[in-house]
């Protein structure tokens, strides 16, 4: 019997063990006092420090026809992102709707005025470039314009990737 109780008495006097490895839970047990003053990494929790993939973008409360006119599109082999409005609307029910995009990482808001192109697109443009294509399907492509040229990049296709706040 007392050689049992010795037993469980040196087991237990050694340096404690993490029980609990989550991040950001709280050891169960805390270290004793001989223990070295920097603990090894493999017994310090994992803190995960990740952000937000760039699709996880917040989903909105919106009823499905703002949904259709309103979100963030991506062409995510170029890394471009952009926010598409569709929302404003005009007087005149003859008239095209106009567009409002902005690009990612950009403040700079493009008001765009549509014109009706072949087979059921719309054609979006600033000035006389286009600048946005937009299909009755959802499909959407985007033309990246050259701030120093004033050219504009070949079609990039977009993928609805969330939802967004109107422009």
């Amino acid at each position: 019997m007392k050689l049992a109780g010795l037993m469980v008495v040196i087991g237990c006097s050694g340096p404690a063990q993490q029980v609990n490895s989550q991040p950001g839970s709280q050891p169960a047990t805390q270290t004793s006092q001989s223990a070295p003053a920097s603990t090894p990494a493999a017994t310090q929790p994992a803190v995960a420090q990740t952000a937000p993939a760039p699709s996880a973008l917040p989903v909105k409360n919106q009823p499905p026809h703002i949904k259709l006119k309103l979100g963030h599109y991506r062409n995510d082999q170029l890394g471009i992102g952009v926010t598409i409005d569709l929302t404003e609307m005009t007087e005149n029910v003859a008239d095209i709707d106009p567009a409002k995009i902005r690009f990612d990482g950009d403040t700079k808001v493009w008001k765009l005025q549509g014109q009706n192109g072949p087979r059921g697109r719309i054609d979006y443009l600033e000035g006389k470039s286009v600048m946005l294509h937009v299909w009755d399907d959802g499909r959407r492509s985007v033309y990246v314009p050259d701030p120093n040229t004033g050219r504009s990049s070949d079609e990039i296709t977009l993928r609805r990737d969330g939802d967004a706040d109107p422009l």
